[in-house]
């Protein structure tokens, strides 16, 4: 904390060090820094770095990769030179001074340029995308590899499924994307008749009626409507003190008190 530069051979010749973690506000690294650092394998460098100096990791040879922040406006001779053969430069896509170094020093640099969804498979109207819609989430680099997102790291847009075509769009960080679900229409998988004689209660010898009977329709999405009153019939068209009636071809049984229903 507080130190904006590592001096000139600051660790040279630490053979042990393994892993480091570089404090923010650094905005320096000197020459030969890190130089032959052979066990060096992972190094995270602070966003407000701005120059790497000459041969900073320098046979830094168990290194394959570095990710050079957005803010660096310098990179020194030879400063990986040395390292692991699989070694890369990772950047942001519009980070160009970094891809010009790497490309004149003959190293391999990869930049995010998108992100890939596949969409596992249709929807039934009215259901929600969660993380099981997914086959696969992936950041694509530049050069063809792709990586991994969880799906919280994803923001979807609002939507609401619909029967028929539905694109979806998606966020990861400054890149969007978009995919086609097909909305299943919704259909009734079973009923249940709730007794309600809250809002007209029956008098002693009357019987149970439209005013009485209220049915709750489970879909096949795992959803439920409250099918108040209407559109259900019986034998004589009305709700009797007890009998079969229907609704969109499901039959339920009711009983004289509305308690006993059950689906035929």
């Amino acid at each position: 904390s507080g130190i904006t530069e590592l001096p000139d051979n600051a660790f040279k010749g630490f053979y042990s060090l393994k892993n480091i973690n570089m404090p923010s506000g650094l905005k320096g690294i000197g020459n030969g820094v890190f130089w032959e650092c052979v066990a060096l394998e992972h190094v995270i460098l602070p966003q407000e770095l701005e120059k790497i100096g000459d041969e900073a990791f320098y046979g830094c040879s168990g290194m394959d990769n570095m990710y050079i922040p957005e803010n660096i406006k310098s990179i020194g001779k030879d400063a990986f030179k040395g390292v692991s053969s699989d070694f890369y430069l990772e950047c942001r896509a519009d980070s160009v001074m970094v891809q010009q170094y790497a490309y004149e020093n003959g190293i391999v640099c990869r930049y995010p340029k998108g992100i890939s969804v596949t969409y596992r498979g249709n929807v039934t109207e009215g259901c929600k995308i969660d993380e099981n819609s997914f086959e696969s989430i992936k950041l694509v680099y530049s050069d063809g590899t792709k990586v991994d997102i969880p799906f919280e790291n994803l923001v979807i847009d609002e939507y609401e499924i619909v029967a028929g075509d539905n694109v979806i769009t998606a966020h990861y960080g400054d890149f969007t994307t978009t995919f086609n679900v097909t909305g299943a229409e919704k259909s009734i998988v079973g009923l249940t008749a709730v007794y309600d004689n809250e809002s007209e209660p029956c008098i002693e010898g009357g019987s149970i009626d439209a005013s009485s009977i209220a049915v709750i329709a489970e879909y096949d999405n795992n959803t439920k409507k409250y099918l108040k009153y209407g559109g259900i019939t019986g034998g004589d068209g009305t709700i009797s003190d007890a009998g079969y009636y229907t609704i969109d071809s499901y039959s339920l049984v009711i009983s004289n008190d509305g308690s006993d229903n059950k689906i035929t």
